[in-house]
C-alpha cells in the first residue's frame, strides 16, 4: 500500500512519500529507541539480499527522518537459497524449513553447512553437501578425540616417543599460532566464516600428521586441542562430544583385543559387528584401540 506520510518538525513541514509496510514497524521501535536514546544505532541487522530495496531502504528514511540519527550502522544480507543448484520457492514445490531439514540432518550438521559458505553468498542445499557437511564436522570431533586418547594414553614407550620428538614440536606449536591469526582475519572480514573455518580445518590437517608421525609433544597436543575448541566456539560449532560408551561395549572390545591375540579372527571379527550394530565403531590404532560413536 502507498501511503503519503506527512512528518511535522519545529523548522516546518517535512513531506515523506514512501511504501509503508508491515516493517514499519520496526522502523517507528527502533526510532523511539534512538529517540529516546536508549540505543545509538541497531546493530546488526540482518535479512535477505531481496529485502534491501525497498524495505531497508524505507526503514532507513522513515526512521532517519524521524530522529535525525544513523537507524544502522550494519547491515548483514544474506544470499538467495538454491536448492538443487534451482532458486527455492513455493511455486517451484522445493520449499522447506530448517525443521524440515533437521528430521534427516542434525542441527549442528545444518549449522556448520550454513557457516561453510560466506553469508552474501548463494548457498544451495543439496543431500551431497550435508553428507559433506557431516564429514567434514566429524573429522575435526576426530581430531579433538584423538588428542584426547593420547593424552590418556598410559604407555611409557609411548611417553618416551614423546619426550624425543622435541625437535619437530615448533611446527604445531607455529600451526596454532597461524590457526588464531587467519582466524581472526577472517572474522574480520566481513564474517568470512568459510575461511574460518578453513583456518580450523588447516590447524586439524597438522595435528593429524603430527600424531601419524609420532611427531608431538603431550603440551603442544593441548594448545592445540584448546585452540580448536575455542575457535569452533566461536562459531557455535561443538567440537569435542566425549561419547558415554556403555560397560558391555567395553568388555566387548577388551574380549576382541584378547581374541585377535589369540589369533581367533573370526570372533574378532563378530565382535566388531556386534559393536557396530549397537551405534559404537572400534578403531585400531598403533597405541591400541579406541571406541567412537557411528
Amino acid at each position: 500500500m502507498k501511503t503519503r506520510l506527512a512528518l511535522q518538525a519545529d523548522s516546518g513541514a517535512l513531506a515523506f512519500l514512501g511504501i509503508l509496510n508491515w516493517l514499519l514497524a520496526t522502523a517507528l521501535f527502533v526510532a523511539l529507541m534512538l529517540a529516546t536514546g536508549a540505543a545509538q544505532a541497531a546493530s546488526p541487522v540482518c535479512g535477505g539480499q531481496d529485502l534491501v530495496f525497498p524495505h531497508h531502504e524505507n526503514e532507513i528514511a522513515q526512521s532517519e527522518a524521524v530522529t535525525g540519527k544513523t537507524f544502522v550502522k550494519y547491515w548483514l544480507h544474506n544470499g538467495f537459497i538454491n536448492i538443487n543448484n534451482h532458486k527455492m520457492s513455493k511455486s517451484a514445490g522445493n520449499f522447506f524449513t530448517i525443521r524440515d531439514i533437521a528430521s534427516k540432518y542434525k542441527y549442528d550438521v545444518i549449522r556448520f553447512f550454513i557457516l561453510s559458505s560466506h553469508y552474501r553468498s548463494p548457498i544451495n542445499f543439496s543431500d551431497e553437501l550435508l553428507e559433506a557437511s557431516g564429514n567434514a564436522l566429524e573429522r575435526i570431533r576426530n581430531c579433538v578425540e584423538s588428542i584426547n586418547y593420547l593424552l590418556g594414553a598410559d604407555d611409557s614407550r609411548l611417553n618416551e616417543k614423546l619426550e624425543s620428538s622435541q625437535i619437530n614440536s615448533i611446527d604445531l606449536f607455529e600451526s596454532v599460532k597461524i590457526a588464531k591469526t587467519e582466524f581472526s582475519r577472517a572474522m574480520d572480514d566481513d564474517l568470512n566464516t568459510a575461511d574460518a573455518i578453513a583456518a580450523v580445518f588447516d590447524l586439524v590437517r597438522d595435528v593429524n600428521s603430527c600424531i601419524k608421525d609420532g611427531n608431538f609433544l603431550f603440551d603442544m597436543l593441548k594448545d592445540a586441542k584448546s585452540v580448536i575448541i575455542e575457535l569452533c566456539g566461536v562459531l557455535g560449532i561443538v567440537a569435542e562430544v566425549i561419547p558415554d560408551i556403555p560397560a558391555e561395549v567395553i568388555t566387548m572390545a577388551e574380549e576382541r583385543v584378547k581374541a585377535k591375540s589369540e589369533k581367533n579372527y573370526a570372533l574378532a571379527d563378530d565382535l566388531r559387528k556386534k559393536i557396530r550394530n549397537m551405534g559404537y565403531e572400534i578403531l585400531d590404532t598403533k597405541e591400541g584401540y579406541r571406541i567412537t560413536g557411528k
